[in-house]
């Protein structure tokens, strides 16, 4: 009794236990994610077998060979939109602004959508008509797409086969930057850093100095890593943080930053809204007392990195491989826009002139010569 050696024992979903009395029974071995499951069939034939394997690649946490359990009803919820809204603060680095707007229309939602399973939705029968008037319908769908993305990704209520908001379009944002300024001018920086608390000023160094999110930022103050550069490099160091995918993210710095990263790392803790408020409560002042012209927000430092990198002429492919971009597309498109590509060389006029022609004697001689 036990599991059948050698390829014998294999089958496409994972091995066959043989018990006392010879009979067979299949069941499925897997890593998904980062998990494992060992979970029987309960089948003997492999054509049944097969039919488990496909239920529960559709549904691995909650497969059962029974079939598959009642569920409740899953709803946009006081609770899940509490729990989304943290998501979006501390995972995103989305602004206090954003998430008073996530929370209002997932209350929209809650109500527009009177009760109805998530799962069940219909997007031409549910979604879309409830849309039908509605101001602001594009950050509505954005809300609630993002809403159905962390309860497949993150909290795993939801498949992909169940999210009805997998083909609502959405048109395309046009870039703020587009018509204003995101650049933070080097003045109102240094006003905003001098005022803040040291925590909080290192903080905003490394913001400044990496162009990372500020998501990223907190993922490194709550286990990244600050390392030697490696010889021959004229850096500090190099740090190292994690994308929200969970790739890792190395970026080479200066010893301003350097320094104040290895504080931060020994702080140890970091709050994304608390670092919001310092800064908003910095900037009210400094506007109030004309020292800025306007309010400095972190997620504005990404713009100006990027917008000043390619002022001083670097390939725009160099900075979006610094900031970890999967394609120089995305720096072009959001984050460069208003900055002014270094002027092409040309000869200068003198360069440009024709060249003289030669005189009739050298040319006679020439024509001789030839001869």
């Amino acid at each position: 009794m036990g599991w059948i050696p050698g390829p014998r024992g294999k089958w496409e979903g994972g091995r066959i236990w043989e018990d006392s009395s010879g009979v067979c029974t299949y069941v499925i071995r897997r890593m998904i994610a980062g998990r494992e499951y060992e979970v029987s069939t309960r089948c003997t034939r492999i054509r049944a077998a097969l039919a488990q394997l496909d239920r529960f690649e559709a549904e691995p946490a909650t497969y059962s060979p029974e079939g598959a359990p009642a569920r409740e009803p899953l709803l946009v919820t006081t609770e899940l939109t509490k729990a989304f809204l943290e998501y979006s603060r501390d995972e995103k680095g989305n602004s206090r602004g954003w998430l008073l707007q996530q929370k209002a229309y997932l209350a929209w939602w809650a109500d527009a959508l009177a009760g109805k399973d998530i799962r069940r939705l219909d997007l031409g029968r549910d979604v879309v008509p409830a849309l039908d008037g509605a101001p602001e319908t594009r950050h509505r769908k954005e809300v609630l797409k993002a809403f159905c993305s962390w309860l497949r990704k993150e909290r795993h209520l939801l498949s992909r086969s169940e999210d009805a908001t997998l083909d609502l379009a959405v048109r395309a944002r046009r870039p703020e930057q587009w018509t204003r300024p995101k650049a933070i001018p080097r003045a109102s920086y240094l006003r905003v850093l001098a005022a803040l608390a040291p925590h909080h000023r290192d903080s905003l160094i490394l913001l400044d100095e990496t162009g990372w999110h500020v998501s990223e930022l907190a993922r490194f103050v709550r286990g990244g890593t600050v390392q030697p550069a490696p010889p021959g490099r004229t850096e500090a160091g190099i740090i190292e943080t994690r994308h929200k995918s969970g790739e890792p993210h190395r970026t080479a710095i200066g010893p301003e930053a350097k320094a104040a990263a290895e504080r931060l790392r020994e702080r140890g803790g970091f709050s994304v809204s608390k670092f919001y408020e310092a800064i908003k409560a910095v900037c009210e002042k400094l506007v109030a007392d004309k020292q800025i012209p306007e309010a400095v927000t972190p997620g504005r430092f990404r713009h100006t990195f990027a917008t000043r990198a390619i002022d001083e002429g670097v390939a725009p492919e160099a900075v979006s491989a610094y900031l970890g971009h999967k394609s120089p597309a995305t720096m072009r498109r959001f984050y460069a826009t208003l900055a002014a590509a270094p002027r092409p060389k040309s000869r200068s006029p003198e360069s440009k002139r024709p060249p003289k022609k030669a005189s009739g004697r050298r040319g006679a001689g020439a024509s001789r010569r030839g001869r």
